[in-house]
């Protein structure tokens, strides 16, 4: 054998290596991407599930309940405890939000979440309570929700609203 030839076998072997290596990579992100997506999930389910055992409290549960009727009736007390309240579902919608467009979430998984954000937005309390704290919503979110309302038939009216 020669050492033409010798060097054409060595060309071969390492172009076969770098395909195997790409390959294996392309396997490792997927897994990466699945695990993230996974941990992402599982984070929105954690938010959610502390609000919604947050309001398993009967004063809680009464506050909102008179706040999303009637915001600026609560007292100064309650409306800390409805603001409180209020904060984790719109920092918790945000949040998927973000996931959705960096390719984190689907639209399909993102719309519950953003129609019942929506409904709570458009009570009479939210509205007060959303106007209330604007300053510490980005434009972005705000242009967004307001586009969402226009919308009526998007509302979502549940037990909590």
């Amino acid at each position: 054998m020669d050492w033409d030839a010798i060097g054409a076998v060595g060309e071969i072997v390492g172009a076969a290596a770098v395909v195997v290596t790409l390959v294996y990579l392309s396997i490792q992100m997927k897994q990466n991407t699945a695990a993230v997506q996974s941990s992402r999930r599982e984070n929105q389910f954690q938010t959610l599930s502390s609000w919604f055992a947050q309001l398993n409290d009967p004063v809680a549960s009464k506050v909102w309940l008179a706040g999303i009727a009637d915001y600026e009736a609560l007292s100064p007390e309650e409306r800390i405890q409805f603001h409180s309240i209020a904060m984790q579902i719109m920092l918790s919608y945000a949040q998927a939000q973000a996931f959705t467009e960096q390719g984190l979430y689907s639209k399909l998984e993102l719309e519950p979440q953003e129609q019942w954000t929506v409904a709570f937005v458009n009570t009479n309390g939210g509205k007060a309570w959303f106007r209330a704290s604007e300053g510490d919503w980005n434009p972005a979110l705000k242009k967004h929700l307001a586009k969402l309302s226009e919308d009526t038939h998007q509302f979502y009216r549940g037990p909590l609203l």
